[in-house]
């Protein structure tokens, strides 16, 4: 997942078939992404850009 428009990016801890995803305490956007790996062991990169927009916390 990515804070800062997909420049940098964080690995997200999972939890069996879920994902922990933290979000920052900061009003921004949220990107996400993933590594997947087919049968043909083709990786094709798959990202969703400004997934879902952060408030500051209180």
């Amino acid at each position: 997942m990515s804070y800062d428009g997909a420049r940098t990016w964080r690995s997200a801890p999972r939890l069996g078939d879920r994902v922990l995803l933290r979000c920052p305490r900061t009003s921004g956007t949220v990107s996400l992404g993933v590594h997947l790996t087919d049968s043909l062991g083709n990786t094709p990169p798959q990202a969703v850009f400004n997934a879902y927009r952060t408030r500051p916390a209180f």
